[in-house]
């Protein structure tokens, strides 16, 4: 029982873990593109 408990937790942080990596490489995208974005506006600055 204390080993099956022990393989569920283990199991949850992995995939927290997993996601959060994906979270990170999502953020990274995004803060990429606002930056593009960001360099797009510039030209319609007077």
């Amino acid at each position: 029982m204390i080993e099956q408990s022990v393989q569920q937790l283990n199991g949850a942080i992995q995939g927290n873990a997993a996601a959060s990596e994906e979270l990170a490489v999502s953020a990274e995208e995004l803060n990429g593109q606002a930056e593009m974005f960001r360099q797009s506006a510039d030209i319609f600055k007077l």
